[in-house]
Order: structure tokens, then C-alpha cells, then sequence
């Protein structure tokens, strides 16, 4: 990208960014492959009157990005990790098209923009740099449980799983070295003892209210 498409793409952005967020408000990117607990996480994080979100994952409702199940590769993404991985060096343009593609679905209500695309495990640094301010939850599970899902779902190999499970993870620990400011949570966590990991979660995102763990149950 040139210098001089960059400062474009740089200014519509920010353009964008003053419409869609208000003092204080950021995105929120949920990190994490496929079968981790990044779905439960995302619909408990709405139930907060703080947290706008959008009808489905943001990957399906935008032409920015890539697509798994496009490209063939479905759940198991991080085989072609060269489609999916970005980091600051990539074009910006693609963000500038996913706000334009998100910016009418998420509610008008003031809060947190919260978003929550697989992929999104592999570009955290381009995610970091093209959305501002924004703040990266990442969730890590147990492979084991994770491969067994994966496999359930879609009867995938348990070995190209596995393999999943450890090129993500691997790119995603990597990535969140180069993340300001990050929140790396277990679902064995999250499970054991919610309201510890929420009162972590509510800290970490600086709400003006606890979440209401009884209306998870």
C-alpha cells in the first residue's frame, strides 16, 4: 500500500471510528480457535447493558476478510495459516470495508463494540492497528476438548485438530507479546468459577457495573 493510500485509508477509518464510538468506548475482539469457548464467552459478555454487538460473527457479515468456510478449510482455518495471519505490515484497507459493512448493524446505544470471528485468533497485531482504541479477551481450552469438538461437529481427523489447535494457539501467544492490553483467560477457568472470571473480565474492561452471573443460569 502506498504512503498516500495508507493516510486515506487512515483518515476514513478514524471518520468511521468517530461514528461508531463514543468517549471511552473501544473494540473488543475475542480471540480464540474454534471450540474454546469463544461463542458462550460472546453471548455472555452482551448480556451486559455496556456491550453492542453484532448479529453473527463479524467475518459472515463483511467481504473484508477472508473466509474459511470460502476457501474450503472451514474450522480448520490455520491450514491455510497464509490467508488468515496478518499483522501490521498488511494492507488497512480491509478495515476500512469491515466498519462500513458493521457500522449499520451494531445498536446506536452507547457501549463497548464487540466482535468475535475465529480468525481474529491469527491478526490481533493488524486488529491492534487498524482498530482504535481497542482492547483483545483471549480464551484458551484444554486441546483435548477442543480436538474432540472439532471432530464431533464436522468429523475432521483428530490429528489435523490437534494441528489446528497448536498452529493458533501458537500464533496467538506469540501475537498477544505485541498486544497493549489483553486479557488471556482459561474456559476451565471460566467454568470452574464464574464469578471470579467475570469480576477479572469486568475489571479488565473497566465497567461501570459487575455482570449479573445468575442470568447465565
Amino acid at each position: 500500500m502506498s504512503s498516500l493510500r495508507r493516510k486515506y485509508v487512515d483518515w476514513a477509518s478514524r471518520l468511521l471510528d468517530r461514528r461508531l464510538l463514543r468517549d471511552g468506548e473501544y473494540w473488543l475482539f475475542i480471540l480464540g480457535v474454534n471450540n474454546s469457548g469463544t461463542t458462550i464467552l460472546a453471548n455472555l459478555l452482551e448480556t451486559h447493558a455496556q456491550v453492542r454487538t453484532l448479529p453473527a460473527e463479524g467475518q459472515h457479515l463483511t467481504t473484508a476478510f477472508p473466509r474459511p468456510d470460502l476457501l474450503g478449510v472451514g474450522r480448520l482455518w490455520s491450514s491455510r495459516l497464509e490467508e488468515f495471519r496478518w499483522n501490521e505490515e498488511h494492507d488497512a484497507a480491509p478495515a476500512l470495508q469491515a466498519k462500513r459493512d458493521w457500522a449499520p448493524l451494531y445498536s446506536n446505544e452507547q457501549g463497548i463494540l464487540l466482535e468475535k470471528s475465529p480468525p481474529n485468533t491469527v491478526r490481533s497485531r493488524w486488529l491492534q492497528r487498524n482498530f482504535y482504541p481497542s482492547r483483545f479477551l483471549a480464551i484458551v481450552r484444554n486441546p483435548y476438548a477442543v480436538c474432540e469438538g472439532i471432530r464431533r461437529r464436522k468429523e475432521y481427523q483428530i490429528d489435523k485438530a490437534a494441528l489446528h489447535w497448536k498452529t493458533a494457539n501458537e500464533c496467538l501467544l506469540s501475537d498477544l507479546e505485541h498486544i497493549e492490553r489483553k486479557l488471556l483467560i482459561r474456559y476451565e477457568a471460566l467454568t470452574d468459577d464464574p464469578p471470579h472470571a467475570f469480576a477479572q473480565i469486568a475489571d479488565f474492561l473497566n465497567l461501570d457495573t459487575p455482570f449479573d452471573i445468575y442470568a447465565f443460569m
